[in-house]
């Protein structure tokens, strides 16, 4: 089992992050984050990452798809922001992880949505999907993208997939003032259009990583040893005080 977090190249490996998408979330990890995030907390979508209905409302808004409009959302986990995006827009969602726990639970949920027969899951690997050129609307990612180090690998497959003109709306952790994703958009043809960081997003994520920890027994009961990395995690976000980290929305649209 996992002891640390995943480092920056796991996501793209199946044993880094499939072991924690073995279980559902826990009662007690679904009341962490809402005591954390009060009102701004997606119930519904059941996130494992730090969004919120803002930052869902705000992605839903640069997205911009509707009925007849295909997107992707890479690394879906357990799909719950890509089904909420295509029951609030219509469109057709293609949700994309190499876990296979992952698209074995988001593929339960379809139907909870109201989705059946706009939505699928595919395990895959992120920088090499298999989906046919041009065949997406818009692309959307949450929380994911900081874990795959070539982010020209990614951004070239997420080029060749979406139609010109098309969208990529994504949040993810970096270090300092970095921008670390506008070269790797911009020599991958996008155009980048936003460049934003998510407010308040330091003393929310420490603020969950103080009631993880103060939680840690009765999460690693309902959920497992695979929960060890996320209490690691915190371990050292409540350390550093994450004072280098910041959370950035991005939009990049494909010319």
């Amino acid at each position: 089992m996992k002891s640390s977090p995943p480092s920056p190249g796991d996501r793209n490996d199946e044993t880094g992050w499939d072991t924690e998408f073995a279980r559902q979330p826990g009662r007690t990890l679904l009341q962490v984050f809402r005591e954390t995030y009060g009102d701004d907390y997606p119930e519904e979508v059941e996130p494992y990452s730090f969004v919120t209905k803002t930052d869902l409302a705000r992605i839903l808004h640069f997205l911009a798809i509707g009925p007849g409009s295909v997107f992707v959302d890479l690394g879906c986990g357990r799909g719950g922001p890509g089904l909420w995006f295509a029951r609030e827009t219509g469109a057709d969602l293609i949700g994309i992880d190499l876990s296979p726990n992952a698209i074995r639970w988001a593929s339960q949920r379809i139907a909870q949505f109201g989705v059946v027969g706009r939505a699928r899951f595919l395990q895959a690997d992120l920088c090499g999907t298999s989906l046919p050129d041009q065949s997406c609307d818009g692309a959307v990612s949450i929380d994911v993208l900081m874990l795959i180090q070539d982010k020209d690998a990614i951004m070239r497959e997420v080029a060749r997939i979406l139609r010109t003109g098309a969208p990529l709306v994504f949040t993810a952790l970096e270090r300092g003032n970095t921008e670390l994703y506008r070269s790797p958009l911009e020599d991958n043809g996008f155009r980048v259009e936003v460049y934003e960081e998510t407010p308040d997003y330091r003393r929310r994520r420490l603020g969950l990583y103080e009631r993880i920890l103060a939680e840690q027994g009765v999460l690693l009961e309902e959920m497992g040893e695979g929960f060890h990395a996320l209490i690691t995690a915190a371990e050292r976000g409540i350390a550093d005080g994450l004072e280098d980290s910041r959370r950035a929305l991005v939009v990049g649209r494909r010319m």
